[in-house]
Parts: C-alpha cells; structure tokens; sequence
C-alpha cells in the first residue's frame, strides 16, 4: 500500500474522531449534566443517563460507517447459465465504477514490484481462455509498471500459436502473425516437448520413478508391480499431455498401494488396473456412472456378452447344416467307390432287357458286351445314340457321370466328378473348422469389428465413432522425424483394432516398429506398404507371422482384391541396376509370399482355374518361375514350402488346366521350368493329365526337359 494512500486513511480517521467529539460535547452541555447533583440522582436520572450512552454508542456506530466503511461497500452478483459463470460486482462509487482495475490498483502493483524486487513475471496457460485481447491489456500494465523505472519488469509468456488463429480475416492471411507481432516485443520458437516419440518415454519414467511400479519388473524385486511395456506403447499413441501422463501414472501407484492384498493373490491385474485409471481420466463422467452401471462401458459389454451368444447360436446351427452336407457328400463318395460296377451293370441290364441292338448289333447280358456297349456308346454322336437316351431318360449330364464312373472303375482319380466331391467335402470341413474356431476362440475386440450400424445396439454402433483416445497437441514430423500425421491415424485404427489399407504412409519402419512394441494385431493390416516391406525383411518368426495374419484375413474377407497381392508382386520384380543384396531379399520376399498364400490362403490358387485376367496371371507366373529358379535354392528357411509342395498345388487346384499360364510356362527359363518338373511330375504317366493345352512351347530346349521328365 502507498504512503499517499496511508496518508489519505489517517486524515479520514482524525477527522470522524473530531465530529463525533463535538457531537457528544453538545449533547452533554444541553443535558446540563454538570449541575446534578450525585448524591440526589433519582431513578429518572439514572434511566436517562444509561439511554444516552446507548445512543451514544449507536451514534458512533452509524458515523463509522457512514465516513470509513461505506464507499467500501458493494455487491457480488454470480450467476449459472447451463455450464457458464458469470460474475458482477458493482460498487456505489460512482467514479471508480468507470476506472480500470489495472489503473484502480495500478499504485499497489507499482508499490509491491518496488518493494519484492521482482523483475520476471511468467504467465502460463493464458490460451486457454482463447482471448487475444488479454495481452493487450497486460502489455499496457506493463508498460505503465515500466514508466520511469530504471529496472524494466518483464512479462513473459508461454502460449500455443493457434490462440490467434481467430483473427484471421479473409482479406488478410497475415492477420494472426501482424497480430502475435504487436502484442509482443519478443518471441522465441520453442520445440514441442510432447509427441508419440517421447510420450512413451515419459510413461516408463513416471512408472518406474514410483516406489511400488516397474515397467517389466526389470529390477526382478518382488515389491514391485510390473506394467507392461506393450500397453504403455499403446497409451503413447494418443496421449501426450505431460500433465495426464503424471496424473494417470501417480494414481496407478496410489491405486496399487490400495489394492495391494488384491494384487498379491492375483485377484487384481496391475495391467488392468491401468486401463482403468486411464479411462478415468480421459472419460471422467462415464466413469462416475460405473457404480449405478448406468455408463456407456457398461452397456457395451452387455450388448458384446449379448451378441457373443447370439454369434454362438448362429454357428452351431451352421456346422449342423455342413455336418449334414459332408454326410451328403460323403454318401456320394461312397457310392463311387463301392457301387460303380453295379451302377453300369443295372443301366445295361436295362439297355439289354429293353432294346438289345445297337448299331445293328446284338448285345448280350455279359460283362464282354457289356465293356464293348460302354465303349461305342461314348463315343457316339450318332441320333441312334440319342434316340438311347431319349428312350431311357438320360440326359447328356447322366451320360458324363456314367462315363466318369466307368472310367473311375480303373481309376477313380480321373474322374472330374469324384475330385469334385473330394473338394467339395475338403471345403466344407474347412468351413466347419473356422467356425468352430470362431465359437473357441472368439474375442471381445471380435465382437467390436462386427458391423453394428443402425442396429438396435446402442454403444456397438457408435464405438467406433469415439475415439478410445485422442489426445495430442503438437505433431512435428520434420523436426523429430517420428510419425506423420497420416501414419499415427494408421497405427491408432490398427490399436483400436479398425482394418486400415494404408495407402499414404510415409515411415514404413517405425510404424512397424510401434506396433511390435505395441503387441499390435496384425490382422487389421490390409496396407500392401507394409506387407511389401515385411516380405524383404531377414526371414525371422515373427516376420512370416504377421505376413501369414495379413493374408489369412485378406484372404478370409468379405471382398478379394487381388490388386492387394498384385502391387506386391510388383514391388518385389527385379531389376538390372539392383545390387544383388536387394535381389536377394526380392527372392526372399517371393519365397516368403508364396509360401504364405500357400499354407493361409490355398484357394487363391483356384483362381487360375478357369480365370481369364491375363494381367493377373502374367504377375503370378513371374514369382512361380522365380519361385522354381535355382537362385532362390540359396534361400533357406523351415518356414518356406518345397518346389514338390507348390507343384502339387497347381495340381490340386488346376492352375496348370488355365492356358494363358501354360503358354507362359513354357517360355520359363530352362532352369526353372527343369526345376518344376523335378518337383513332382514323376508320378504321372502322361502331361496330358494336368495341363489342359497343348504342350508345344516356344523354346525347344524346354520342350525336350518336358517331355523327358514326363516319363521318368
């Protein structure tokens, strides 16, 4: 307080002790009371002397506060308008009712900078207000403390560029940058301290800071609760606010303390008790409604636990239906293999018993005629031959079975029928198999990726309309060298378990590096960037692991797009500036691709069967001949199939019956298509039987291997 002000006080008191004393010396010289006489006070005197002290002291009151608290007095208005205070005060002096407070007070604030020698003043988390015009108003207060003063206060702040972005006008672009100029006489840049490259790091520092918590127990102290690391790579992708990270890690240690007899017969997860805390403090409201189960986690289990048993219901119905269909077919099988010779024997007997001649020839009930009848009856076009048919109700399809199944009688493995049968079986136990696996297996995040839109459920409809977390400030790629914003989006939609193409990522390697920290699932993966670039890493476990989950479930969705595994082929052709390091690791790469489609996803080669895209084909067959070529023998792995495996994965799926691949094939280099039918062609008899065109290639050389290896 100033002495000017100090001062003002002291004259206001001297001058209400002085009326107040000329007041009582009136009062008491009218009243006369110095010509009484003690002795003979009666009871009136004594009355009316106790009334004039009581006036007396109700006097001194009233003139108190009428010259010394009065202009003091006010009122505070506050007010709640939904989720906004407002506040009023107004003052019965009139004239300080207009002045500025920094100007009311300006004498005090001058008084205590004097005295504390205080010379920096910090202000933080001014931005929050989203107010510009505060630092108007303190650059003023500013330069008014500075006036005359030979040591300059300095005010300095710590804001968000963003807190101008309000300003700007369409007519000037530059309107936010003129505006942080004038408020400011100086601005220093500062690196954002807080990104998804140092987040993690400040998690394993508070945990590990704390008496009670190891990131991964890596002192191996029985005291310690051990957090794992991959949840907290988790956590790191979506929050950066330094202030939550200390806020979520101090009461995971409190939380620990208070569960400690829990913890320790394992009846509380420390893990789990994270998750809690963590949406405890991101989703505070929801959380509060746990206790009357009235949240939104709540209802979301309940419709997960809900739809878990109708998924239930819904697949064991389907295995009774494939149960029935693989009795069916097994029936059929069956039939194949034990009624043949019966079969063709009753529709001859039948021929014989009804007509007899054919061909102007007499046919006998023996198995002599009976063999020649089938043999002539074949291979006929002739009407006598439909005229046959007509008569006995045999359609051109029943005359193709009968056939089949007379030549299955040699050898039941050409006959196109019973391979059919075979697979048709082979795919139903598959199906039955993944569905079972489904009913095993099924997770909560399984439930989650379901498609619940518009549904009657509530929270699985719109849980993937809210981010599970999505806290950050400041995203610096240039600078830190880390995720950009496009590649954290990926890695967040792959940790929430959302399938995401990735087309536009940029830093292939640390993305995969944050999702192997993270224990991320693989099969959200659809991006063919990152497939690329697993298929040319060091053949490790976990890298055929996640390349087969990729697969598995691009193979398994509900839309193939063979551009997936095209682009791939593409990236992994070889070229003649590439040093032979990198064609290694393409040979790699295909070993490692085919090897995949093979054990996950073995209908892919169905498609060649039949398939008419030639630009597909042409893709496939440049990885097959790699695939068959002597220089990716070098390639070695437990992991990989053999040539012989591949080839009779052409076999079983008829990729040799397409002719577009055939004529491809025969244009292989000589290596490697000599590596091929070493592979397993030995146990045919004749080519014939597994490719569907003619076998006349334009390279003589493998002409001659070919048909050489035919035989042997």
């Amino acid at each position: 307080m100033t002495k000017k002000k100090l001062k003002n006080q002291f004259t206001r008191k001297i001058y209400l002790h002085k009326l107040f004393d000329s007041f009582v010396f009136t009062y008491l010289f009218k009243q006369d009371i110095t010509n009484i006489e003690i002795p003979l006070i009666s009871f009136r005197v004594i009355f009316q002397f106790v009334s004039m002290l009581t006036g007396l002291a109700i006097l001194f009151f009233i003139f108190y506060i009428a010259f010394h608290g009065l202009p003091k007095i006010g009122w505070d208005i506050s007010t709640k308008i939904l989720n906004t205070k407002l506040d009023a005060k107004f003052n019965t002096d009139s004239k300080e009712n207009d002045k500025d407070l920094f100007l009311l007070y300006g004498d005090e604030l001058r008084y205590y900078f004097e005295k504390s020698k205080v010379r920096y003043l910090i202000f933080e988390d001014l931005d929050r207000y989203n107010n510009p015009l505060i630092f108007q108003r303190l650059r003023q207060l500013n330069i008014n403390l500075n006036h005359g003063e030979k040591d300059r206060i300095v005010f300095i702040y710590t804001l968000k560029d963003s807190v101008f972005d309000d300003l700007r006008t369409i007519n000037n672009e530059l309107e936010p940058v003129i505006k942080k100029v004038k408020f400011f006489d100086y601005i220093i840049p500062m690196v954002p301290l807080s990104s998804t490259q140092n987040s993690i790091t400040r998690f394993k520092e508070e945990i590990n800071d704390k008496s009670n918590l190891q990131v991964n127990n890596e002192k191996l102290d029985s005291k310690f609760y051990s957090v794992q690391e991959k949840y907290l790579w988790g956590l790191g992708a979506f929050i950066l606010d330094v202030r939550t990270i200390v806020q979520i890690c101090s009461e995971l240690s409190y939380y620990a303390d208070l569960f400690k007899a829990r913890l320790d017969r394992e009846e509380v997860n420390i893990n789990k008790l994270l998750g809690m805390i963590v949406y405890k403090n991101v989703y505070p409201r929801d959380y509060e409604k746990l206790l009357s189960s009235d949240s939104f986690l709540n209802q979301l289990f309940l419709e997960v636990n809900k739809q878990k048993e109708i998924n239930r219901e819904e697949r064991k119905n389907e295995i009774r239906k494939i149960d029935n269909e693989i009795r069916d077919v097994g029936k059929k099988l069956q039939h194949f293999r034990n009624d043949k010779e019966v079969d063709l024997y009753v529709y001859y007997d039948k021929f014989v018993n009804n007509i007899g001649i054919y061909d102007n020839e007499k046919y006998r009930p023996n198995l002599y005629y009976q063999g020649k009848f089938w043999d002539k009856f074949f291979k006929d076009t002739s009407e006598e031959k439909k005229k046959i048919q007509k008569l006995f109700g045999w359609s051109d399809k029943l005359t193709e079975m009968i056939k089949e199944r007379r030549e299955a009688i040699f050898d039941r493995t050409e006959s196109e029928s019973y391979s059919r049968l075979k697979n048709q079986r082979n795919g139903y136990y598959e199906k039955r198999k993944l569905l079972q696996n489904k009913i095993e297996n099924e997770t909560f995040f399984d439930i989650l990726n379901e498609d619940y839109e518009d549904s009657e459920y509530k929270a699985l409809s719109n849980i993937k309309k809210l981010p599970i977390l999505n806290y950050y400030e400041y995203i610096s790629p240039s600078f830190t060298n880390d995720l950009t914003p496009q590649d954290l989006n990926f890695v967040r939609n792959i940790l929430s378990r959302t399938y995401d193409k990735g087309k536009n990522l940029e830093n292939i390697p640390r993305i995969i590096e944050v999702l192997n920290s993270s224990n991320a699932d693989y099969r959200y993966v659809q991006s063919t960037k990152i497939l690329s670039y697993l298929l040319v890493q060091p053949i490790t476990h976990n890298m055929m692991q996640h390349v087969r989950t990729i697969i598995y479930f691009w193979g398994n969705g509900n839309s193939l797009d063979l551009n997936f595994i095209g682009d791939c082929i593409n990236n992994l052709k070889m070229n003649l500036t590439e040093n032979e390091r990198t064609r290694e690791s393409k040979r790699s790469g295909i070993k490692v691709l085919v090897s995949a489609l093979v054990s996950e996803y073995p209908e892919y080669f169905r498609i060649f069967y039949g398939g008419n895209d030639i630009n597909f084909i042409k893709k496939n067959s440049y990885i097959f001949e790699m695939f068959f070529d002597p220089a990716s023998e070098q390639v070695i792995s437990e992991e990989f199939i053999s040539n012989k495996e591949l080839f009779d994965v052409f076999v079983e799926y008829g990729v040799f019956k397409n002719i577009v691949f055939d004529r491809l094939l025969m244009n292989w280099k000589d290596n490697s298509c000599m590596n091929l039918f070493d592979a397993g062609v030995y146990k045919f008899s004749n080519l014939s039987q597994i490719f569907s065109g003619d076998l006349t290639p334009n390279n003589g050389n493998c002409q001659i291997v070919c048909v050489n290896r035919s035989f042997s």
